[in-house]
């Protein structure tokens, strides 16, 4: 039976979180740098404790006017990494005190593909998430910089996306591009169990790539996302698919 980590982005502000946990294993919650609030981590936290979903922060660049997708060039290496160490630490300060799983780091939008390609800044990620807590696991994408700089250092999970589509390159197709998100429930669920049966994934062009993953994202954001989960999450567990966290 093949096992399924679904992760989801959570904590920025559209209140869906209820109805998506009874359906995922695990969750990345924002930090207030690029959305959410104080009481959108608490509620989160509550959630994850009722329904025993594992917790990872979602720090991003602190740019909630942009939600975190633009990449701030003002911003110097140094004072990125300062930022996205607070955001880290207030959410593992608010799992400690619930007793809640903290369990893992995964970057938000624009920093999530600046560290795929910048090994000098994901050097600097994986060396604040080691000072703050040498357990937690890093969450990005295979075969990227950030993989790179975790070797030997701290446990990487490398990340497919179930609702983005890939270009032939192996990356994720521009949110500029019309067809960058995917939305209808059988071709969600084809890309899952092709990444998750013969570890590939179809590009826009119907090329078959390389993508061995241990977990599996949905974006909670996107319009009817919760309601897009819960039918893929039972359908999956008819084909036989154990929904389960990587750690």
């Amino acid at each position: 039976m093949p096992v399924l980590d679904i992760n989801v982005d959570v904590g920025e502000g559209v209140g869906n979180e209820e109805k998506l946990f009874p359906f995922i294993s695990s969750c990345n919650l924002a930090c207030g740098a690029h959305a959410g609030s104080d009481a959108d981590i608490d509620q989160v936290i509550v959630l994850a404790l009722r329904y025993g979903i594992k917790v990872g922060a979602h720090p991003s660049y602190p740019d909630r006017a942009n939600f975190g997708r633009e990449v701030m060039l003002d911003l110097s290496h140094d004072q990125l990494i300062e930022s996205v160490k607070q955001q880290i630490l207030k959410v593992k300060s608010a799992c400690d005190s619930s007793g809640v799983d903290f369990t893992h780091v995964k970057p938000h939008g624009a920093l999530y593909h600046t560290l795929n390609n910048e090994l000098d800044l994901a050097i600097k990620f994986v060396n604040c998430i080691l000072d703050i807590e040498p357990e937690l696991c890093v969450v990005g994408f295979p075969c990227s910089e950030l993989e790179r700089a975790c070797e030997n250092k701290i446990t990487f999970i490398p990340e497919g996306f179930a609702d983005r589509r890939y270009s032939d390159a192996g990356v994720l197709v521009s949110r500029k591009a019309s067809n960058a998100v995917l939305t209808e429930i059988d071709e969600i669920i084809a890309q899952i169990m092709l990444m998750i049966t013969e570890y590939k994934v179809k590009s826009e062009n119907s090329i078959l790539l390389p993508m061995r993953v241990n977990t599996i994202c949905f974006h909670g954001d996107h319009y009817g996302s919760a309601e897009r989960i819960e039918e893929v999450s039972s359908a999956l567990k008819q084909l036989g698919v154990k929904i389960e966290s990587f750690v």
